[in-house]
Order: structure tokens, then C-alpha cells, then sequence
């Protein structure tokens, strides 16, 4: 991913986030891909990697939190976003 695309994924991200729209949050999950998605909520605080994560279905989810350092994944379980539960296997990061 260029720093171009990277940095259009942030801003339409961040957009999104902040007017709760998760229809553009799923369509930039299908159009750039389960691991550029994870970077670009990367750098986010917790709560706003919660907010997009509870935007997002139950399914991706589960397909999303595997990715995100177990870290994260231990403080988003603390704010309700049960990554720990996924049934998926989890790596470590």
C-alpha cells in the first residue's frame, strides 16, 4: 500500500468513524483488505478501535480481531468488544 493510499484509507476512515456510517466502514474493509483495515485502525486510541469494531458485524469482527495485537485485543475486551471470544484463533503479536 502507498503512503497515498494509506493516507486516503485514514482520512475516509476517520469520516466514516465520525458520521457512524458503517456502510463505508464495511466498503472500505471490501476494498482494501482485512490487513491495510487493521493498519489503518492501528494508531487509533482504544476507543475509537472499539467504536469502528462495533460498526462493523459480529462476523468481521471475528475476522478482524485475530489481526490486531493481543494487546489490543485484552483492552477492547475490556470495553465490550469481545476479541478474545471470537472462536477464531488468535495470533501473537
Amino acid at each position: 500500500m502507498t503512503f497515498r493510499t494509506r493516507n486516503t484509507l485514514q482520512f475516509t476512515l476517520s469520516a466514516a468513524l465520525d458520521a457512524r456510517r458503517p456502510a463505508i466502514l464495511r466498503h472500505l474493509l471490501r476494498s482494501h483488505g482485512q490487513h491495510a483495515f487493521v493498519l489503518a485502525i492501528a494508531s487509533r486510541p482504544i476507543r475509537q478501535k472499539a467504536d469502528v469494531l462495533s460498526l462493523l458485524t459480529h462476523a468481521e469482527q471475528a475476522a478482524l480481531c485475530p489481526q490486531l495485537p493481543q494487546q489490543t485485543r485484552n483492552q477492547l475486551t475490556l470495553v465490550g468488544i469481545p476479541c478474545l471470544e471470537s472462536g477464531v484463533p488468535v495470533h501473537s503479536t
